[in-house]
């Protein structure tokens, strides 16, 4: 018996806040919103990726690739032992800039994105 789409599972991947594991995260847009290589850039003064309901944990991003609508972002845990946060869920805020034009930066903003985390200390 088929199931109706709107009832099937939800695939989900999960960030690894453990400290100092990677996880990727792809940001798509509908339209062409970003500017290709090397112009889409994260902002090196301000917080790229900040969890609005843990602030407590932190990510170093590194955009590794996009195109004209899609950015894929390696976010690295800063999670140190002892300290250690472990929510399970979270809702990240990412922001980007476009740098077409180096002298006028434009904020890229992002959709606030629900995330699920795992505390996976043998995780890659």
């Amino acid at each position: 018996m088929a199931v109706k789409r709107e009832k099937m599972p939800i695939a989900k991947s999960a960030i690894n806040t453990s400290h100092g594991k990677s996880s990727y995260v792809v940001v798509r847009s509908p339209i062409k919103a970003f500017p290709l290589p090397p112009n889409l850039s994260l902002d090196p003064i301000n917080p790229v990726v900040v969890d609005l309901n843990n602030p407590a944990l932190t990510f170093t991003p590194v955009l590794v690739t996009n195109d004209a609508k899609h950015a894929v972002l390696k976010l690295v845990a800063i999670n140190p032992p002892g300290g250690s946060v472990t929510p399970t869920d979270g809702i990240l805020s990412i922001t980007m800039l476009d740098l077409t034009l180096p002298a006028i930066p434009v904020i890229l903003p992002v959709t606030e994105t629900p995330v699920d985390y795992i505390d996976d200390p043998a995780g890659f």
